[in-house]
């Protein structure tokens, strides 16, 4: 109950923000709103004990880490800057080979304006946020079932070695 005190001001502050970092932006949103935005949610999942359900909403940011780890890691060159190419001449973006989830956009669904890029990312993010929300619970039972089987299997297993 006390989580959503935590969450008004996030919301809030992140509605008046949209208005204004929507394209073509004015603001640019760097690590203080971030950090703001990641530690609010964090502390709500925790102190909601619904930390587990908060993670399906990172879903695109725990693939973006997927992505990236082949470079994070060293595997591949990493540049400094993994950003896609634009073409000041048709104002369009061009995906690079770095890894991450806007390139493999840019290269799956081809060149496109930063506009079309965003909502493109918000059309993948939302919907499967929304379907793994109801889905969770149920995986989550059929995970503590299977936990449970396992234990029994285990348990029953072990009493006739012994």
């Amino acid at each position: 109950m006390h989580s959503i005190y935590l969450v008004q001001p996030l919301l809030a502050t992140s509605l008046a923000l949209l208005s204004y970092n929507w394209y073509p932006s004015s603001v640019f949103v760097g690590d203080t709103y971030t950090y703001f935005a990641g530690m609010t949610m964090a502390v709500v999942g925790i102190l909601g004990h619904f930390s587990e359900t908060l993670l399906i909403f990172f879903i695109p940011q725990v693939l973006n880490f997927l992505l990236s780890l082949p470079q994070l890691s060293g595997y591949i060159p990493c540049p400094r800057h993994r950003l896609p190419r634009f073409d000041p001449q048709t104002g369009l973006l061009t995906g690079t080979n770095d890894g991450t989830l806007v390139n493999l956009f840019l290269r799956q669904f081809g060149r496109m304006s930063e506009k079309s890029l965003c909502i493109l990312l918000l059309v993948f993010q939302v919907p499967k946020s929304c379907l793994f929300l109801f889905l969770f619970p149920s995986c989550l039972r059929m995970w503590k079932n299977l936990e449970l089987s396992t234990l029994l299997v285990t348990t029953w297993l072990h009493g006739l070695q012994v």
